[in-house]
């Protein structure tokens, strides 16, 4: 940075060492990490919403979707709106409620050690618990007739509904970068085509 006061981002780095290339490849991997996660708050929503009701259907005129596919959409329908957030001021302020619900306390090198002293000893527990029957997500495990593990699945369940617009955007903002002059991308992220007619 100190070579080029310009430089903004790790694609701009990338960008400055090893061309346009690298600009590419680095926006590429970074989309791609970021793609990932937002895939994997919908699957924490799926997940968390379809075990305390493995019977949920939704019924869309003729056509009945299972519980799991369900879920996905009302997580994306609860989403979508702060997807319209096209400003970075506006969607810090929805992230916010993500970042009060997950309330994740993590200090320098010491809360390291303890977070991971933490993590391997609910691995071996989980296991020692619940054996071959582990689930991928602590919250799975938790039984769903306690009001406390259904406090615990809802907390969580709020952090990736308030995050994904935020964690979304360097995916948007590539692509809206690369779009042609003549569209644009109005403040409710709504795609316009500003082609003169030509009649």
């Amino acid at each position: 940075m100190d070579a080029d006061p310009d430089i903004r981002s790790y694609i701009d780095i990338a960008g400055h060492a090893f061309g346009p290339k690298g600009r590419v490849i680095a926006s590429l991997f970074i989309c791609l990490q970021l793609f990932f996660v937002a895939t994997g708050f919908l699957i924490l929503e799926r997940d968390n919403l379809h075990k305390p009701s493995p019977d949920f259907t939704l019924k869309l005129g003729s056509m009945t979707l299972d519980g799991r596919f369900s879920f996905v959409i009302l997580s994306g329908i609860a989403i979508l709106p702060s997807m319209w957030l096209s400003d970075l001021s506006a969607v810090s302020y929805a992230s916010a409620g993500g970042v009060l619900s997950s309330l994740v306390i993590v200090v320098l090198l010491t809360s390291f050690v303890i977070c991971t002293i933490t993590y391997m000893s609910m691995e071996v527990l989980g296991y020692l618990i619940y054996g071959q029957n582990v689930q991928s997500q602590v919250t799975l495990n938790l039984p769903t007739e306690k009001v406390s593990s259904n406090v615990a699945i809802y907390t969580v369940l709020a952090a990736p509904i308030a995050k994904y617009a935020l964690t979304a955007m360097p995916i948007i903002t590539t692509i809206e970068s690369r779009l042609p002059a003549n569209y644009r991308v109005t403040s409710m992220g709504i795609l316009v085509d500003h082609t003169p007619d030509k009649r």
